[in-house]
């Protein structure tokens, strides 16, 4: 059973997560030196060759190769095959592949976040922190070949070096409100708005081997390999705008008389103002529905969690996920000794036993129902239970 390689506040180390959450998140970039070995865990030259092994995996839109500065078009490494569903794709030829890459072209796999021990425990790592969807991408450089252009990116994104060294370019220009939505893309873009639009060199900065790079959603970079060969993997969070939300609203509205029926006729002027002025109304009343809050957070959990999966097999019991929400609790030390869980409205004295689970919990991200019961098998499953149950009510652990 899989436990958490590295907590989000052991990657952002020497960084307190409170800092990063009040001065950096969402609102500029940091860049955070760490120790060599940092990454070791997560994620290797090795793992990446092992990942290429697995040839059925990859087509055009999963393996990307790029140079100086465009992307190769498909028919330039790949043939045209069938996917693991039997399925016409254009599948890489890797001896084509290989050729680019003594060229110098960037090699791009995407969407691998759940195809490693190390990269699954890093993707659920930032969605049980961030509370959205993660893609992990790594991208394999070479020295000073350039792969993509300035440009911004619509997540936000967590860069960590794994190999080799790489230079990136922060620039001032930042696209506003950018979304993966239509308009607010970098690809609704031609390249000579992005040039413009970068504006003035911001930063430029070196990331070693152990070092993590924060971009926030919208700012404009570019970045080129500085040593033989560059190894680094990025987290891209998706973060659910108000568009993603009202869409999901729009399928119900149908089942509201109000929005079945037909709209005035066009020459019925005086018609128009007044049917407007009904919609607005039924729409606030719709928004401001008292379940309306428990929806959206059922929908950003839906989003955040879909990728979450958990087998103990042969064992048919259910596996479940649950997420840490350490920002808000902490065990205190009390006087006499004892030990107590505080957070809003909560303070909870605890025997030694229970502190200690406690305290496991606060060390991670999240856990799964199987992991806990291996390390507390001494609670009994009726007493785990009772417990699961109790940091549930307190708001401390919540599914996923």
């Amino acid at each position: 059973m899989e436990d958490q390689v590295l907590s989000f506040r052991q990657l952002i180390e020497p960084l307190s997560a409170e800092r990063f959450f009040n001065e950096y998140f969402y609102k500029k970039p940091v860049h955070i030196e760490g120790a060599a070995d940092r990454y070791d865990q997560i994620f290797s030259w090795a793992d990446l060759n092992a990942l290429l092994r697995m040839t059925t995996v990859w087509s055009d839109k999963t393996l990307e190769l790029a140079m100086h500065g465009r992307t190769l078009p498909a028919e330039a490494y790949c043939y045209e095959g069938t996917n693991r569903d039997n399925q016409r794709t254009m599948r890489p030829d890797f001896d084509r592949v290989r050729g680019h890459l003594r060229e110098g072209a960037s090699l791009t796999l995407n969407f691998i976040g759940r195809l490693t021990p190390g990269l699954r425990s890093m993707s659920q790592t930032f969605e049980s922190v961030l509370c959205a969807p993660v893609n992990i991408t790594t991208f394999c450089s070479w020295n000073q070949v350039a792969a993509y252009p300035s440009h911004f990116d619509t997540t936000s994104v967590f860069v960590c070096q794994i190999d080799g060294t790489k230079t990136w370019h922060l620039y001032e220009g930042r696209m506003e409100g950018a979304a993966h939505t239509p308009g607010a893309t970098a690809g609704d873009f031609p390249q000579q708005h992005h040039e413009k639009a970068k504006g003035k060199l911001l930063q430029t900065l070196e990331l070693k081997p152990g070092d993590m790079l924060y971009i926030p959603h919208g700012l404009y970079h570019d970045a080129v390999a500085s040593s033989e060969a560059s190894l680094h993997i990025s987290m891209a969070a998706r973060h659910m705008v108000a568009h993603d939300f009202i869409n999901v609203l729009a399928g119900d509205l149908p089942k509201d008389l109000l929005f079945r029926e037909h709209l005035p006729h066009i020459d019925m002027v005086g018609a128009s103002g007044p049917y407007r002025e009904r919609l607005g109304e039924r729409l606030q009343q719709l928004i401001s529905a008292p379940d309306i809050a428990k929806d959206l957070r059922r929908f950003l959990q839906g989003k955040a969690f879909e990728g979450i999966g958990e087998f103990d097999l042969p064992s048919l019991e259910d596996c479940r996920y649950f997420r840490v929400r350490w920002m808000h609790f902490r065990l205190e030390e009390r006087a006499d000794g004892s030990r107590a869980l505080v957070g809003p409205k909560v303070d909870l004295k605890l025997d030694d036993a229970a502190a200690d689970l406690v305290a496991w919990a606060l060390a991670r991200d999240y856990f799964s129902s199987v992991l806990l019961a291996r390390n507390f098998a001494r609670f009994g499953a009726e007493g785990l239970g009772a417990w699961v149950e109790t940091m549930q009510r307190c708001g401390l652990i919540e599914p996923m």
